[in-house]
């Protein structure tokens, strides 16, 4: 963490004090840190957070892009990078994030209640889901999650060789 630090120009005014105070933001937004506190902390609105994390989501993505094509052993951590900039969340929070109609605080909430994964959301049921989501958003998640099962399983038997069509 000492490689972080670096003496502060004496002509850098006001465009590294914006630097600084975008870099807070983003990263109070990374640690969950509520949209209203971020707003008041920082004295900005809703909408210039969201455009804040829109701008930097963008980059991220760009950079995964590029990872792709010319350091492909980055890709996966910049991936990481991407969903928890676009989402504002911790990392414990990326295998729920990745279901539709899960954001970052339906996230939290099933995380806070022990569910911290696909496996988990699986094995708590419809009915524990739906006590800490909502009985109608918990009936989407597992119709998505039986969905992505049904894929899987049928994926193998629509699946041929290249000399079929040769």
């Amino acid at each position: 963490r000492d490689d972080l630090w670096m003496e502060i120009p004496w002509d850098a005014g006001e465009g590294f004090d914006r630097s600084l105070k975008t870099a807070l933001l983003l990263s109070d937004w990374a640690d969950e840190v509520g949209e209203d506190v971020i707003c008041e902390r920082y004295s900005v609105g809703p909408g210039d957070v969201y455009g804040m994390v829109e701008s930097v989501a963008w980059l991220v993505h760009a950079s995964r892009q590029l990872a792709g094509l010319f350091a492909p052993h980055l890709k996966a951590p910049i991936e990481e990078m991407e969903l928890r900039t676009k989402h504002g969340i911790k990392k414990e929070l990326l295998p729920l994030i990745r279901i539709r109609g899960i954001g970052r605080v339906r996230a939290r909430r099933l995380f806070n209640n022990g569910i911290d994964s696909i496996e988990a959301l699986r094995e708590a049921g419809p009915e524990k889901v739906g006590k800490v989501l909502g009985q109608g958003i918990a009936a989407q998640v597992f119709e998505q999650l039986d969905g992505v099962r049904d894929e899987i399983a049928n994926a193998g038997e629509e699946q041929s060789t290249l000399s079929r069509f040769g």
